[in-house]
């Protein structure tokens, strides 16, 4: 008797999680501003990142969304129409890249990084909570070699960020830019510039971001891009899912979602 109770206990097993709802709002200047509404659900330790609306796949009948397991930054793409999913190693990924250039003969370096974050005091109302405004800058180049062509981009971009002063999320990586992301460019910039741009990094508050209002520039060539996006809590809900809403399917089939070969990185 007590095998057959604990089988629907099994079954019904739940998590209370918080769920976020956002919109971002994205004008590249040479088309009308798209606008993407994002649903970011976290519990367990575990992320799950969904677009509901704005985005067109290259599916439409696709459904798809991410999962960030924050204990080992992990990040998992999930295509649940097609049963499939890949795992992507945010700090190895610019590594894969720059290894896939080297191979057809060319190089990427990147110089130049900067990190400034400043506290500019009380901020915006936002949902009934009160924020704390700081504003960031970061700026690189980045050097692209490929057979005889060479490019350089230099990037900018300043952004007004609006922190909840009493949501703190403990083991919410998300809450805050996460110092990791990093890791990217270990090995390929001065150790020197990376340690400023953590310690910078690092000043930001560990609590809940409410919005951000960021404004780009990438000079290519002599042209320049310029990109505003802007991005808003509009929801935000304690809701108990289960637990397999959380974890990749384990009848999921794993593929390479950037495989890269020689074909392609010569076109």
């Amino acid at each position: 008797m007590l095998g057959i109770l604990l089988i629907p206990l099994q079954l019904a097993a739940t998590v209370t999680a918080t769920r976020y709802e956002s919109t971002t709002e994205t004008d590249m200047g040479s088309a009308p501003p798209r606008v993407t509404r994002t649903a970011t659900t976290v519990g367990g330790g575990v992320v799950r990142i969904e677009v509901l609306e704005g985005l067109r796949p290259r599916d439409p009948s696709a459904q798809s969304y991410m999962l960030l397991r924050i204990k080992d930054s992990k990040t998992y793409s999930i295509n649940s129409t097609k049963q499939e999913y890949s795992e992507i190693d945010v700090s190895k990924m610019q590594a894969q890249i720059i290894s896939a250039i080297k191979a057809v003969g060319g190089s990427m370096t990147f110089s130049g990084i900067n990190y400034s974050v400043e506290d500019l005091g009380g901020g915006l109302t936002i949902l009934g909570h009160p924020t704390r405004h700081w504003r960031m800058t970061q700026a690189m180049s980045i050097n692209t070699v490929l057979g005889a062509d060479s490019t350089l981009a230099a990037t900018e971009s300043t952004s007004d960020l609006y922190f909840a002063t009493d949501l703190t999320l403990p083991n919410h990586s998300a809450a805050a830019v996460d110092t990791s992301s990093l890791a990217q460019f270990q090995g390929l910039t001065p150790d020197l510039e990376l340690a400023k741009a953590r310690a910078q990094l690092s000043r930001l508050p560990k609590t809940l971001l409410l919005r951000s209002i960021t404004k780009g520039m990438t000079r290519t060539a002599g042209v320049e891009t310029t990109t505003a996006s802007t991005t808003s809590l509009t929801k935000i809900e304690t809701v108990e899912i289960p637990v397999s809403f959380l974890e990749v399917p384990s009848t999921y089939k794993k593929i390479d979602m950037f495989p890269l070969s020689k074909p392609d990185l010569q076109r």
